[in-house]
């Protein structure tokens, strides 16, 4: 196969926004991917990103390598170095360090597409790796020719990348045999030799075991690479389509009504659950659990406790609230706020957030927003002075009146579950109490009112207490 045609064939597809940013380690791979784009494209359309590990005695030279070629076609270089202590050396610490370099490449040179030189090899090793370690639908959709990923640069920002990998139909063979025909310079690391490495011992011993029984073994990995690829394109087109739509960012993380799942059947379930994570909660749980998909669907499905909370990992839970599952993190912030003493001054006072409270006297009450506000007509005795604004808090009762005018008193925590209040919600809660000599819940607020100095039709009210909740 022609390297070159191939390559051309593989990004004429591909709109290209600013110059194109090649990532080029210096291995085989990507000096091979580098000479033929530059055979293809004019020295302005490309960028040469090299970034420095620092792990082996080799790396300066490697990057002087790079660099010397670049130059040698008038091709922009450009240069990152990792200062990474001991502890921090990790492939993933590796791998997020180098991509955030090439972010501020993209950004400097206002590109979206990033060239990598992964090859056939590559893409099949990683799909075996991911079938012996255990990986999603996604995962061991591996590697695709065409990817759009979000990068983050130093500052902060995002960037919607085109990730492309036009080498991804080529075998590692025929890479070699271009830079020997060509004279292309590369580097070998001495690295990929060493049996330390998982993916190496797969490369020298396991792939050829299987090719003496399967000489065609890559070929059909390939192809089973492409079926799961259309596969997973199906269900995220779906999940996009059908899901995601009702699938809300909240402050905190994110909100979906439960009836969403519940139409779908137990596989469907279980399949777009792990769609979930892969596409919308990986920004904050990256190595989700099977475990935490079989909890969110046992979550979503079981019908006896209608407010529950089970950990989902990586600092986060789900949550149902009735007929709602909120995803968010495990740590709240404890509401600390403990009591205000309101008077009849026609003023309004301050609740912790945003909420505001204010007892008018009956012909004092202002103009107020009726979509924000909760009014309370009260009749007050003389001897009721002041009332009080505090959480609720477990034995608190509330006095109420039924249709034959017989007095009760109800828990308040029995009014929550007649009401359907979440279990977020609750422990926000507050109650209004008249709170001179002997304490008397006078309305849950925001929930239900109670007979204590409700005025009635049969008298007019002598005060007013508004509550807002949430005004911005």
């Amino acid at each position: 196969m022609n390297v070159i045609e191939e390559i051309k064939q593989q990004l004429i597809t591909f709109k290209q926004q600013g110059p194109m940013v090649v990532a080029v380690s210096g291995g085989v791979d990507s000096m091979v991917l580098l000479d033929a784009l530059r055979q293809i494209y004019p020295a302005s359309e490309l960028v040469v990103a090299h970034f420095n590990h620092g792990w082996r005695a080799e790396s300066a030279a490697e990057a002087s390598g790079v660099e010397a070629y670049a130059h040698r076609y008038g091709l922009p270089f450009e240069l990152g170095i990792w200062e990474s202590g001991e502890q921090q050396r990790s492939e993933a610490a590796a791998r997020k360090a180098r991509y955030t370099f090439f972010a501020d490449i993209l950004t400097t040179y206002q590109a979206r597409n990033l060239i990598t030189g992964h090859h056939l090899d590559d893409f099949v090793e990683t799909f075996l790796l991911r079938i012996g370690r255990g990986s999603s639908l996604k995962g061991l959709a591996g590697m695709q020719a065409h990817s759009r990923q979000k990068l983050v640069n130093k500052t902060g920002e995002t960037l919607d990348v085109d990730i492309l990998r036009p080498l991804h139909r080529l075998d590692k063979a025929s890479l070699y045999n271009y830079a020997q025909v060509r004279s292309v310079p590369f580097f070998e690391d001495e690295s990929n030799q060493s049996d330390v490495y998982t993916r190496n011992r797969l490369r020298q011993t396991v792939l050829p075991a299987l090719e003496e029984v399967f000489p065609d073994i890559t070929g059909q990995v390939k192809q089973a690479l492409d079926q799961w690829q259309k596969s997973y394109a199906v269900h995220l087109a779906y999940f996009q389509e059908h899901l995601a739509p009702f699938i809300h960012h909240t402050d905190s993380g994110w909100q979906m009504p439960r009836n969403l799942w519940l139409r779908l059947s137990e596989a469907a379930q279980i399949l777009y659950i792990e769609v979930l994570f892969e596409e919308v909660l990986v920004e904050v749980m990256p190595d989700y659990s099977q475990e935490a998909i079989g909890r969110l669907y046992k979550l979503i499905n079981q019908d006896t406790q209608p407010n529950q909370w089970i950990p989902l990992g990586n600092g986060w839970c789900a949550r149902r609230a009735y007929e709602a599952i909120y995803i968010e993190p495990e740590q709240h912030q404890v509401d600390t706020w403990q009591s205000l003493v309101i008077s009849a001054s026609n003023t309004w006072h301050a609740g912790d957030g945003q909420e505001r409270f204010a007892l008018f006297e009956a012909g004092q009450l202002p103009d107020y927003d009726s979509q924000e506000t909760i009014v309370y007509p009260l009749t007050l005795p003389a001897g009721v002075s002041k009332l009080c604004v505090r959480p609720w808090q477990a034995g608190d009762r509330l006095r109420l009146v039924n249709k034959t005018g017989e007095y009760f008193t109800k828990k308040v925590s029995r009014i929550f579950i007649d009401e359907k209040v979440p279990q977020s919600e609750r422990q926000q809660a507050k109650v209004l109490v008249a709170c001179d000599e002997v304490e008397e819940i006078i309305a849950l607020l925001a929930y239900r009112q109670g007979s204590a100095y409700k005025a009635t039709t049969k008298e007019a009210p002598t005060h007013y207490f508004l509550y807002q909740k949430g005004r911005i």
